[in-house]
C-alpha cells in the first residue's frame, strides 16, 4: 500500500465508526408554555379549574401551587413535534418543587391518566362540555379507571427533580394507550409547594425527549 493510502486510512475509520455510530438521535425539551390541557384540582374547589392556591378563606388562584392530599396537578403534552416511526430512547420530566412542609416522609405520585378530560374540568368533573361527566372517583383517583393503578412514588426535595418518564411517553408515541397525561398528587399528610406560572414561573416545567429512527 502506498503512504498515500495509509495516509488516508485514520481519515476512512473516523468516517466509517461514525457512520456505524448512533449518530441520529434527537431530543426535543418542551415546557409548560407548549402544553395542551393544564389545570390545577382542589376538593375545597370542587367547581375550579385553577384551584392552586387558597391565598384567604374560598379565594383562590394560581399564584402559588400547593400540593396536599385532597389537591392535584392535570398536566399534558401533545408529542406531535416527534416525527413518524422513530424510538423513544429517554424521556424525562424536569419539575419544579420549592420546598415541602410538614413531613419527611413526603411522597410524590406520578401516574398515568386514563380518562379523558377536558374544558371545565375540577375536582368532581373530568369535563363540563358539552355535559358534565364525572371522575369515578372525585379528584381524578379512581385506580384502574381515571388513572393507572401504580406509578411512581418520588421523595420531593427542593430544587430541580428529574423524574424518567420514558415509559408513558413510549407508550403514548406508539399509539398503545392513548395521551391523557399525567396527574400529580401528594396522598401524605404533607404539602408540596412546586414551581407555579404566575410571577415569571412560566417555563419551569420541562419535558425533554429523546429519540432516533426505527
Amino acid at each position: 500500500m502506498s503512504w498515500q493510502r495509509w495516509s488516508m486510512l485514520p481519515v476512512l475509520l473516523i468516517c466509517w465508526f461514525g457512520a456505524a455510530a448512533p449518530g441520529h438521535a434527537k431530543t426535543i425539551m418542551m415546557t409548560d408554555e407548549e402544553t395542551d390541557q393544564l389545570a390545577a384540582i382542589a376538593a375545597e374547589a370542587p367547581r375550579l379549574s385553577w384551584a392552586g392556591y387558597e391565598s384567604a378563606p374560598g379565594v383562590w388562584n394560581i399564584s402559588l401551587l400547593d400540593l396536599y392530599p385532597n389537591r392535584g396537578l392535570l398536566i399534558r403534552f401533545p408529542l406531535d413535534k416527534i416525527p413518524r416511526r422513530q424510538r423513544i430512547t429517554k424521556a424525562e420530566f424536569i419539575v419544579p418543587i420549592d420546598y415541602v412542609y410538614g413531613n419527611n416522609e413526603a411522597r410524590l405520585y406520578v401516574r398515568r391518566l386514563l380518562a379523558e378530560w377536558g374544558p371545565g374540568v375540577c375536582h368532581l368533573y373530568r369535563t363540563t362540555l358539552p355535559k358534565p361527566i364525572e371522575w369515578k372517583v372525585p379528584g381524578a383517583k379512581g385506580s384502574g379507571s381515571d388513572r393507572v393503578a401504580r406509578g411512581q412514588v418520588l421523595k420531593p426535595v427542593a430544587g430541580e427533580m428529574t423524574i424518567n418518564v420514558t415509559e408513558d411517553v413510549e407508550l403514548w408515541y406508539s399509539g398503545v394507550v392513548r395521551n391523557h397525561g399525567w396527574p400529580w398528587s401528594n396522598d401524605d399528610a404533607a404539602m408540596i409547594r412546586m414551581g407555579p406560572w404566575a410571577f415569571g414561573g412560566r417555563g419551569r416545567w420541562k419535558l425533554r425527549i429523546t429519540y432516533e429512527p426505527e
